[in-house]
């Protein structure tokens, strides 16, 4: 086995990443919970052809958007990481830790109709681990973590900002 690093976890002051620096998942948390909802699936609480409105009826579109089209970034729903407001207020405090309601309230205009054009959207899976906590009970994060990271041991990563990154985080 070769481990090898480069790099560094923190800038001010400097420290290198070593073997056992935690990075965030980021984006890659789209696939874990794109794991549960097709568990859920596959154990009958859910359709890929469920409506959205079945869990948030008041959402925009909710009775045209399909859990398919949200796990296909073809829901047309607004990407609010492209939200000015968004922008300015994750510059202004980098460490703000958003709530689920925080998130959508910057959800702009839809880019189409539901199913009328792809359009990477992080606000589908926010949309999607809600439909998790509905269906399961339980905070998405939660989910995930008794669902795929403990039984498969992945026991450093975490759901951000549900659970804290570890002090040997990259930052």
């Amino acid at each position: 086995v070769w481990i090898g690093t480069s790099g560094a976890r923190q800038l001010a002051p400097r420290k290198p990443v070593t073997a056992d620096t935690v990075f965030s998942i980021a984006s890659i948390t789209k696939t874990f919970v794109t794991a549960v909802v097709l568990q859920l699936v596959d154990e009958g609480e859910l359709s890929l052809g469920d409506r959205l409105s079945r869990f948030m009826p008041d959402f925009p579109n909710a009775k045209r958007i399909t859990i398919r089209m949200l796990l296909q970034h073809r829901s047309g729903v607004f990407n609010f990481f492209e939200s000015a407001a968004y922008a300015r207020a994750a510059f202004r405090n980098p460490n703000r830790e958003w709530t689920t309601r925080e998130i959508l309230r910057l959800v702009g205009q839809p880019y189409c109709r539901p199913g009328a054009c792809f359009h990477y959207s992080n606000s589908n899976f926010v949309l999607l681990g809600e439909v998790v906590a509905q269906v399961t009970g339980e905070p998405v994060s939660q989910a995930i973590r008794e669902r795929l990271l403990d039984p498969l041991d992945l026991t450093r990563t975490s759901y951000q900002p549900d659970e804290r990154t570890p002090s040997n985080g990259a930052h």
